[in-house]
């Protein structure tokens, strides 16, 4: 079975959110969820998920970090 990149990026961020979700955050760390909207060329989406992905490496030491994310394309 072939898949694209495309799935496969998929696959592999469902993954890292599990794990991430497993993680346990330092205690008096406070967990929040925020969700925006942007825009973007759709030719810059390989641009975007770099950028978070760059900012999603979890301090284990202070507990803090990006414990996961999902971009989802509106449909119009």
């Amino acid at each position: 079975m072939k898949i694209t990149k495309r799935q496969l990026r998929k696959i592999i961020n469902e993954e890292k959110a599990k794990l991430s979700e497993r993680l346990e955050v330092a205690p008096g760390v406070s967990v929040f969820n925020i969700s925006m909207r942007i825009a973007v060329d759709p030719n810059a989406i390989d641009l975007l998920y770099k950028a978070i992905e760059d900012g999603m490496e979890f301090n284990e030491d202070d507990g803090e970090g990006i414990l996961s994310y999902d971009i989802k394309e509106e449909q119009e």
